[in-house]
């Protein structure tokens, strides 16, 4: 169990250890962050906050994976939703900081390409995945068979999406991922999946190793690189252990979030009408006056609490 500890401690001290070093480089090479207009009044002194920040993640990540963990299929396959991902997020901050604006990929560039993403990592890894859906804490499930790509492709595309999405306040996203990632570690460690746990906990180190600069007043962004990334983890673990519909509940505060902007875009095109101030729905708490650290910790205290209620349905 020690050596467990030593991974996780590992893992956050190399991210404790490059992030001083990337953040000057960031800032060196003028990797700003642009905030959108309707958001100015909120975020405005956030201006010029270096981003691409989910690098100083990744490459903790990434390296003690290829250093520590045997690489299996498994392993391989949540890798690829990572980087696929990663690199789509990347492509979308590149664009926003050439452009010295908000928007990068337009919605359907950004679509186009995480289909393109998922398809080709669905081919490749394929058999490797079960095509049956289970009833949490029940012995039934579904097996899609032949609509299996169909389900893969929506719940993958939409986890990368909600993500991004919750991806708006100082350490927001980055502390909700911290408890989502703790049932993971619960359940892959259960089914024996030993090296997929040995992979969580280097994420989960290197996440808090980051989250300690990106914190309000945070100081640094982990941008649409590191939120797209997030994403392809989530996803992947969920695929592998075959929790999809329990992940709803682990990760209930990404969901909402999401499911926010759907209904108020759909509110307006239907009813020309707003549902909430403004979405996600984190920006209606602050528009309501609530600060923006009392809302980060009370959405991390709900998903905490949620992760905790989907370890004891897991069955």
């Amino acid at each position: 169990m020690f050596a467990y500890l030593n991974i996780f401690i590992a893992a956050c001290l190399f991210t404790l250890l490059i992030a001083p070093i990337m953040i000057v480089y960031l800032k060196k090479f003028r990797m700003e962050q642009y905030i959108r207009k309707n958001g100015a009044l909120l975020h405005a002194r956030k201006q010029g906050t270096p981003t691409v920040g989910g690098l100083i993640f990744l490459i903790p990540i990434l390296t003690l994976t290829f250093y520590i963990v045997d690489i299996n299929e498994n392993i391989s396959f949540i890798l690829l939703l990572t980087i696929g991902f990663a690199c789509i997020g990347f492509i979308d901050d590149l664009i926003k900081i050439k452009r010295k604006r908000n928007l990068g990929l337009t919605v359907s560039e950004k679509l186009a390409l995480q289909i393109l993403v998922t398809s080709i990592i669905y081919t490749l890894s394929h058999d490797i995945l079960n095509t049956s859906i289970f009833i949490p804490n029940t012995s039934y499930s579904l097996n899609l068979e032949s609509f299996y790509f169909v389900f893969f492709l929506g719940f993958t595309i939409t986890t990368v999406n909600a993500t991004n999405i919750t991806d708006g306040l100082d350490g927001l996203l980055a502390g909700v991922v911290l408890t989502i990632l703790v049932p993971f570690a619960v359940i892959s460690y259960t089914l024996n999946f030993y090296q997929i746990f040995i992979f969580i906990l280097i994420c989960m180190g290197a996440i808090l190793g980051f989250l300690l600069f990106n914190i309000n007043p945070a100081n640094v962004f982990m941008g649409d690189t590191g939120s797209h990334s997030l994403g392809g983890v989530l996803a992947g673990l969920a695929l592998i252990t075959k929790t999809e519909i329990l992940f709803i509940l682990m990760g209930g505060v990404v969901f909402i979030e999401a499911l926010s902007v759907i209904i108020q875009v759909a509110s307006i095109k239907l009813r020309n009408k707003r549902v909430f101030l403004m979405t996600p729905i984190h920006h209606t708490f602050e528009l309501m006056g609530w600060h923006e650290t009392k809302i980060v910790k009370v959405f991390w205290l709900i998903n905490f609490s949620l992760s905790f209620l989907s370890i004891l349905m897991f069955r």
